[in-house]
């Protein structure tokens, strides 16, 4: 489903150019929950930022479902990411004067699906984790599990074939996050493709397979 062929990213610093991706080769199948683990300047976000096409490398080859990703244009790669990949970040990115079904029916606004719909949608998706008596609530007057659960909501109101999640307990208590967790487990044996982006064993620890970074390699 996702392959990287000897992914290489750098970026300028001044007159430094840093080499943060050393030449990645990766292959992760329809269905997998795969954690990518790494301490802090591993290269982990950045790698995150490539298979969810918020980035381009500066060499090597990246398929997305068996589609050379270098062959979609700008307007290609935002349909692809509107449709098949959902994000969840730690900060929760909700816009603070939305309500919470709003915030889940956003995707599908993009997808110029009709305003019933998106509200039936984010209607079930809010039920789906926890939050049906939440549905007008603002991100300010929920918890920070719930902000994160309305994140998820957004993340897969679209129906998308993968999840990335970057960090998602990172913001929450060890309790609160155990639950984020257990519902990231429920997802994946719905067959969603789960890529969690994590320095913490405990949380990689609920994915399938580990794969750890330093220093821009996997060892």
């Amino acid at each position: 489903m996702i392959e990287l062929k000897k992914i290489k990213k750098s970026y300028s610093l001044g007159k430094q150019n840093i080499l943060v991706l050393k030449g990645i080769s990766l292959k992760i199948n329809k269905g997998e929950f795969v954690a990518i683990m790494g301490k802090s300047g591993s290269g982990k976000s950045t790698l995150m930022n490539m298979i969810g096409m918020l980035d381009t490398p500066n060499s090597g080859e990246y398929l997305f479902e068996h589609q050379s990703v270098e062959n979609l244009d700008d307007d290609k790669q935002a349909k692809v990411r509107g449709e098949k990949i959902g994000f969840v970040f730690q900060s929760y990115n909700l816009l603070s004067r939305v309500p919470a079904f709003k915030q889940v029916a956003l995707p599908l606004m993009y997808q110029g699906i009709g305003r019933e719909k998106q509200k039936q949608r984010a209607k079930e998706v809010l039920k789906e984790v926890g939050l049906a008596d939440k549905m007008y609530n603002l991100p300010n007057e929920l918890s920070g599990g719930q902000q994160q659960r309305v994140a998820i909501a957004r993340a897969i109101a679209a129906k998308p074939s993968v999840l990335l999640a970057d960090e998602p307990t990172g913001a929450l208590d060890s309790k609160t996050g155990e639950d984020v967790m257990n519902f990231f487990t429920k997802l994946h044996q719905q067959g969603k493709t789960i890529i969690l982006i994590t320095h913490d064993e405990k949380v990689a620890n609920f994915a399938s397979r580990q794969i750890l970074l330093k220093d821009g390699m996997i060892i």
